[in-house]
């Protein structure tokens, strides 16, 4: 194999499925820190996007700094959350049959080297959508990394869960089964534990109040009628 056709393969291979869903997990749980989105596109190169421009920040503050260092992922991440939490079928569109300018440089070498003439046609990439027979139906086939994450994200969108501790760190999971809520045992404890406070600070002063009130009240007649019939029984089977 020449050096050049070890270029192409270079250009044209994906991330395996089990790391494209860890990407598009940790491209939705980003923080608002330059920091972290930094080491977002150093990972997944393949995933963020390398736009070749940048803007001077027009300000120190950590969003300003993303807007204009990262916008592309910014933008990403957005659209993640929104069909994560909804299923918004126009960005799903948008992202899965990109048109030519929502493409970085990056990406648009993956879609060059896979077009037999490297053009577009009608402002979209041709063979992405294609018909098999045998199997009944078609199939899509992502060009770039983050297509193929957001492919595999929407293939599971049964398992696509957001945690519900309102607290979470990163509340975008992918759950092991459909009924899952929680994204981890900590974040399950945890929220129980504040439930279980939040219950008796509202709660506690009644239910106390409500079980002492319980157990010093007089016997009642069918309480007297229920400890003379106790003790004959007890009686009975001494004398026995």
């Amino acid at each position: 194999m020449n050096s050049s056709d070890s270029k192409k393969m270079e250009t044209l291979a994906l991330l395996k499925p089990k790391q494209s869903l860890e990407a598009i997990c940790e491209l939705a749980n980003l923080r608002d820190d330059p920091r972290d989105f930094l080491r977002f596109t150093e990972r997944w190169p393949g995933f963020a996007g390398l736009w070749t421009q940048f803007y001077e920040p027009t300000s120190a503050e950590p969003m300003d700094v993303i807007r204009a260092m990262f916008y592309g992922v910014l933008y990403r991440r957005g659209s993640v959350r929104n069909i994560w939490r909804g299923g918004d079928n126009d960005r799903i569109t948008a992202h899965l049959l990109p048109p030519v300018e929502d493409l970085a440089p990056n990406e648009v070498e993956k879609y060059r080297e896979r077009e037999k003439d490297g053009s577009a046609m009608a402002g979209r990439w041709s063979d992405q959508i294609v018909p098999n027979w045998r199997k009944g139906g078609f199939e899509y086939k992502p060009f770039t990394d983050f297509q193929q994450g957001l492919y595999l994200l929407v293939s599971n969108s049964r398992l696509a869960k957001v945690c519900a501790n309102p607290d979470c760190p990163a509340p975008y999971f992918i759950a092991k089964k459909a009924t899952q809520q929680y994204c981890s045992d900590g974040c399950a404890q945890q929220f129980q534990r504040e439930w279980k406070r939040n219950w008796w600070a509202k709660r506690g002063k009644a239910w106390r109040a409500n079980r002492k009130r319980l157990a010093t009240r007089k016997p009642g007649r069918k309480d007297k009628q229920t400890t003379v019939d106790a003790s004959r029984k007890k009686t009975k089977g001494g004398n026995n």
